[in-house]
């Protein structure tokens, strides 16, 4: 009798164990294909090796359709694509959350519907003090063609003050790549 409730035991624990890593696996897998104006973006996030992987697959580019595979810190939250420098081909958007909640942005841009290339997207201390208050919780949204990002801004004791703040970046030419580039900041009630 308790060989038999220790082997049930085992069994239940096993079926548990292997759920709950079942769950935690598709959890981490995310795939999405975008397009717009003939041009597809595949993208793919999953785990290989105990590390964080992400594939990006164009197709419909006339010189160079990319399949680029790289690591990356963080898991991909969404993936949208617009057209941010209104020039007629679409720009990747690929919105990432780092394992305490801090959000960032993998960005790409076509080039002329030639090719694609990597848009620098900058950390929010190289902007003065748009980090003061910052613990994560981003959310990225598309409007009139510039990128909104919006996050909870906290007190000194880790407390949310009940305010967000709103920065909106638009894409711009660079010296040697595409850069998004805050264009407006502004302070709003987490409640509007």
């Amino acid at each position: 009798m308790k060989s038999t409730i220790l082997l049930f035991s085992f069994i239940l624990l096993a079926s548990f164990l292997s759920t709950s890593i079942a769950q935690n696996k598709s959890e981490e897998f995310f795939i999405k294909t975008e397009d717009m104006e003939g041009i597809s973006f595949e993208v793919q996030a999953y785990i290989e090796d105990d590390q964080r992987m992400i594939q990006i697959k164009s197709n419909g580019l006339s010189a160079v359709n990319e399949n680029a595979t790289f690591s990356i810190d963080g898991k991909v939250i969404s993936a949208e694509v617009a057209d941010l420098n209104s020039d007629g081909y679409p720009e990747l958007l690929i919105f990432l959350s780092s394992e305490n909640n801090c959000g960032d942005v993998l960005a790409y841009s076509v080039n002329n519907g030639k090719s694609m290339s990597q848009v620098y997207f900058p950390s929010l201390d190289l902007h003065g003090n748009l980090d003061d208050g910052y613990e994560g919780c981003d959310s990225y949204k598309i409007v009139n063609n510039t990128l909104q990002r919006e996050f909870p801004i906290y007190n000194s004791n880790h407390h949310t003050t009940g305010q967000l703040r709103q920065i909106e970046y638009t894409l711009v030419d660079g010296e040697a790549s595409r850069h998004l580039i805050v264009k407006r900041v502004a302070i709003i009630s987490e409640w509007q």
